[in-house]
């Protein structure tokens, strides 16, 4: 098997951590369970469950310090996830790399940590199970083996929750199918039952003229019905299902702004979202939009420097029994060369520094570009450079 690039498996990654659609406002109170346990293990007074995306660490259970999110690069998770066992940093205070940290140099003086990955089946490593102490507190093997463990315990519950979310998706596609085959078979019965009737009175009255011809119109009935049905349960079984979960505009904006708004806080950027109010309570699936938007904004932050604003506009329009979002993230970023715009289009992804010199593999577009064309929908890029970048997205998020 060939060997893939360090950029390939990155992109694969993000790709499997993707396929989860987490939420990352919700709470999860066994994983709060498993982060408590890994810092009674460790003996340590801080420990956290997080996942790693393009630019961003999530934590989704934290432990002794109160934490929702911190920049991918600024956290010490980013190595974890490079590595098949373990990751260890000792005397953080004197390491080069993490010395003029917040969390080391400012009240928490953390001074040493350990993390292992969270593992999918398939050998993705979508986070860290880590526990850190403000005194060097090396782990015993034994010890190390216990938070594996906890981190395995993490993938188990993560993809409970996926495998439950696709069997209610089933289940309300299941039902919405049954209720189509209902309706749609419903008239060409009642129409075989009408021959039917008519035969049964030709020979309760022996004419058997037209006999045949009946019998004739009711076999080709009978396999219309027949066809009917397996185009409507065919449909469901080729077809992607969309998420069950649904949200309107309104809930969307707060849980973009609850998301990304300590991004743009700690940046220095003026970062606003609006809505479309006249139709701000409709409805729609909520299947990669956090995703989506939420790596289109990362980006935008990543480009635009101190001072700077950036701004997400969410509109509904709705055409021919079809609900599309609109999305429009409008930065005042330092742009691209017409050269770059062009480069997006390359799946292979490239990286540039942010103005905060941010590094990273430059997936973040690539993963939104990706979920954007699984969902059959539009994506423009508008940059000049020096002036700044928009994006606008079209989905179609109901029908």
């Amino acid at each position: 098997m060939a060997s893939i690039s360090t950029a390939q498996k990155e992109f694969l990654r993000i790709l499997k951590l993707s396929e989860y659609d987490l939420d990352y406002t919700g709470k999860n109170p066994l994983l709060n369970d498993l982060s408590r346990l890994a810092a009674f293990v460790a003996d340590m007074p801080i420990s956290q469950i997080n996942l790693v995306g393009p630019n961003t660490q999530w934590t989704l259970s934290s432990f002794g310090m109160d934490v929702q999110q911190m920049s991918r690069n600024e956290s010490i998770c980013q190595f974890t996830v490079l590595e098949s066992d373990f990751f260890e940093a000792s005397n953080l205070d004197q390491n080069k790399i993490f010395k003029d940290r917040d969390f080391v140099k400012g009240d928490l003086a953390l001074r040493y940590y350990f993390g292992v990955p969270i593992k999918t089946s398939d050998g993705h490593n979508i986070g860290t199970v880590c526990v850190m102490d403000k005194k060097v507190n090396p782990l015993s093997p034994i010890k190390i083996e216990l938070i594996t463990t906890i981190a395995k315990n993490v993938v188990h519950i993560l993809d409970q929750n996926k495998s439950m979310r696709e069997l209610e998706i089933e289940i309300e596609e299941m039902d919405k199918s049954t209720k189509k085959l209902s309706h749609d078979v419903r008239g060409p019965i009642t129409g075989i039952i009408g021959l039917s009737q008519i035969a049964k009175e030709q020979i309760e009255n022996e004419n058997y003229d037209d006999l045949e011809n009946i019998n004739d119109m009711i076999l080709k009935g009978g396999h219309s019905v027949i066809d009917l049905a397996d185009e409507i349960l065919s449909v469901h079984k080729t077809h992607e299902l969309p998420h069950l979960e649904h949200i309107n505009l309104i809930t969307l904006k707060d849980k973009i702004e609850s998301l990304y708004e300590p991004q743009a806080f700690s940046k220095g950027i003026t970062f606003s979202v609006s809505c479309d109010a006249e139709h701000s309570i409709i409805l729609f699936s909520r299947q990669n939009l956090l995703q989506i938007i939420g790596n289109l904004l990362s980006n935008a932050f990543k480009f635009t420097k101190s001072a700077g604003a950036v701004h997400l506009s969410l509109n509904l329009k709705l055409i021919s029994k079809k609900t599309i979002l609109c999305i429009k993230v409008k930065d005042s970023g330092i742009g691209m060369l017409e050269s770059q715009v062009k480069r997006l289009n390359d799946l292979g992804g490239f990286s540039t520094q942010g103005t905060n010199n941010e590094r990273g593999f430059g997936f973040g577009f690539q993963l939104a570009k990706k979920l954007i064309e699984s969902m059959d929908g539009k994506l423009e890029v508008n940059s000049i450079k020096g002036e700044g970048t928009t994006i606008l997205v079209q989905l179609v998020v109901a029908s």
